[in-house]
């Protein structure tokens, strides 16, 4: 189901993440560095930029998340793609 990214809010966006990355919500916050999270590799970023785009409607490029380093940086480009 894809959420309208100008509804979504931090804990969507977290809880989102954990279930991704399958780590606890609690360890998550805006400020994570993404590249930081146990489960983190190139082909997980694939996987996650295609759930970002399948559930917020939101296409983040490989440009993007290179140039990105916490989970605040993509929420914020999620948010203002729409």
């Amino acid at each position: 189901m894809m959420k309208l990214a100008g509804e979504l809010n931090e804990l969507d966006f977290l809880s989102f993440t954990s279930g991704e990355f399958q780590v606890e919500q609690s360890v998550l916050s805006l400020q994570t560095e993404y590249r930081s999270l146990p489960n983190w590799s190139s082909l997980n970023a694939l996987i996650f930029i295609s759930a970002i785009n399948d559930v917020y409607g939101v296409l983040i490029s490989s440009t993007d998340l290179s140039q990105s380093k916490t989970l605040g940086d993509l929420f914020a480009m999620i948010q203002t793609s729409n």
